[in-house]
């Protein structure tokens, strides 16, 4: 069993491979967390870190939206099993 305690958190197929990873986010910047179960042991992703961005969103449609703080546009990018690709 994993317990998330950060922010606001779902259980959702983020990658689309089929099984369900916990995602987080709390904040203002927005931090975003994706936590998964992998064989014996749990694993956290920090998705800022990772994008390099002050805040970061998961939209109701499975897309992560970086931005830093002072730019006008987020950047979108959508998680697969490969890693976060940006989305087109």
């Amino acid at each position: 069993m994993l317990q998330i305690d950060t922010g606001h958190s779902r259980e959702l197929d983020v990658d689309q491979d089929g099984s369900f990873e916990g995602v987080a986010a709390h904040g203002n910047p927005m931090s975003a967390y994706i936590y998964r179960w992998n064989v014996d042991h749990a694993e956290i992703t920090f998705v800022n870190d990772a994008l390099k961005a002050d805040s970061v969103v998961l939209t109701d449609e499975g897309i992560y939206e970086a931005s830093n703080i002072g730019d006008k546009q987020s950047k979108k990018f959508r998680l697969t099993v490969e890693g976060l690709i940006p989305e087109r």
